[in-house]
């Protein structure tokens, strides 16, 4: 990867100063995390956080989870008084310690993803002051069964125009080997190709993104509030249509595909008709992208199941190009590990009769994108979108209806793909199936006043 050292671990203080936009809660996090190093720097590790069995982790060594254990409980404490005087309320907060990090080493399918697990753990405790994540309780506890839900869906499924007028992908295979033949015959896989930058419109050669001059831009997309053009990125803002000073700088560009075309010249299209023809199953989806010397691929990818709502799939996936940006403020992936799947590989793992088939309808929000970079087409599709338009017809996005659905907060900083995948899932299930209202889960209850 350009510009990442791999011996070199980011620190959580590193990883929420790339991940976190707010400053306030930025400098919060930060001082919090400060006064408790500087409390627990003479401490040795505590026993009783020793970490409980995790069999089959291949993601941390013991003593890295032993210390990431200690870190948790000492800034979770900070807003349970009572475990620094009483020895009940400390056991009692220990132990939810320890049962939170072995959930994290479970999901965690490497290091990186671990680190990543317990920095956006920590991220939570101290934006929500504690334990008490708000989250929207299941009030049928999921009975029905997965051809129920796989029949309601399919009548909501919508037509491949509408799909289209979406910004899907429907292609048949005539029209797909028509763009390789005319691929193989301009040679367009070894020329190098004009590209334009991303980020800041600089037009350059393909191979030639880091000697065309330095990269400026704002790293969020800009909003309009009362005639202001407001960047959340930094808080700049500037009257009408004049761009403030930009607040990010590469010595390199990106380029992001915009046609089928373009993106076939990475990898090969799976089409939905050559897909294995195998279980009528629903899956929720979600992935994070990055960008490569190639231009904007998947980095890593979430797969949940629709009835059980616990990931079936969830790696961090090594691109066809080299890495230029792993875009980590949002997409919270610090590393590409050296043992990650390829992009082949991952395919051969997910793309199966039991996992996603012809048969699969898939849930998530904006997937159109998500199925963009996985290289496949798909037409049974139930996006979150479909129920979401704000004014001028403007897609909501999953954080705003997360919030409006099921009264959670989400994307507090980076995207987590899992968060993203199960919180698409349940706003599907709140608007088709009416199963979810907005209480708070009584399990986090008991934290508000220990």
């Amino acid at each position: 990867m350009i510009g990442y050292d791999h011996s070199q671990e980011p620190t959580i203080r590193e990883i929420l100063q790339t991940t976190v936009s707010n400053k306030n809660d930025l400098k919060t996090m930060a001082e919090i995390i400060t006064r408790v190093e500087m409390e627990s720097a003479t401490n040795a590790l505590d026993p009783a956080l020793k970490p409980l069995p995790c069999f089959n982790n291949k993601s941390c060594t013991f003593q890295n989870r032993y210390k990431y254990a200690n870190k948790i409980y000492n800034i979770s404490k900070e807003f349970y008084p009572k475990a620094k005087t009483n020895s009940k309320a400390a056991d009692k907060l220990k132990e939810k310690t320890r049962q939170e990090e072995l959930n994290i080493c479970k999901k965690s399918g490497n290091n990186a993803m671990y680190i990543h697990s317990v920095t956006s753990l920590i991220k939570k405790i101290i934006l929500n002051k504690g334990y008490k994540f708000q989250v929207a309780k299941n009030t049928t506890n999921a009975l029905r069964d997965v051809d129920e839900y796989y029949s309601k869906l399919l009548a909501h499924l919508p037509s491949d125009k509408s799909l289209k007028n979406y910004g899907f992908e429907i292609v048949t295979k005539v029209e797909n080997d028509k763009i390789m033949q005319e691929i193989d015959e301009e040679g367009l896989k070894d020329k190098e190709l004009d590209f334009v930058c991303a980020r800041c419109d600089t037009k350059y050669k393909s191979d030639k993104y880091s000697e065309t001059g330095d990269c400026r831009y704002h790293a969020s997309r800009p909003f309009y509030q009362f005639g202001l053009k407001k960047y959340p990125c930094c808080d700049k803002t500037a009257d009408g249509f004049d761009n403030p000073e930009f607040c990010c700088q590469n010595n390199f560009h990106v380029y992001r595909q915009q046609e089928f075309k373009e993106r076939n010249l990475i990898s090969k299209y799976i089409l939905e008709e050559e897909l294995e023809d195998g279980d009528k199953n629903i899956l929720a989806l979600d992935c994070e992208m990055g960008y490569t010397t190639k231009g904007y691929e998947m980095i890593r990818l979430t797969i949940v199941d629709f009835v059980s709502e616990r990931p079936i799939f969830d790696k961090i996936i090594k691109p066809v190009g080299e890495v230029l940006d792993l875009n980590t403020r949002f997409s919270g992936v610090s590393e590409i590990p050296p043992d990650s799947l390829t992009f082949e590989e991952a395919r051969k793992e997910y793309l199966n009769a039991k996992m996603i088939n012809k048969n699969t309808v898939i849930v998530g929000h904006g997937l159109e994108n998500d199925l963009q970079v996985m290289r496949i087409t798909h037409s049974k599709i139930i996006d979150t979108c479909f129920i979401g338009y704000g004014k001028l017809g403007r897609r909501k996005p999953l954080k705003k209806m997360t919030a409006f659905f099921l009264n959670k907060f989400i994307q507090t900083g980076e995207h987590d793909s899992a968060e993203d995948a199960i919180c698409a899932l349940q706003i599907i299930k709140r608007e088709y199936f009416n199963e979810f209202n907005f209480k708070i889960n009584t399990e986090q209850l008991k934290w508000n006043d220990l």
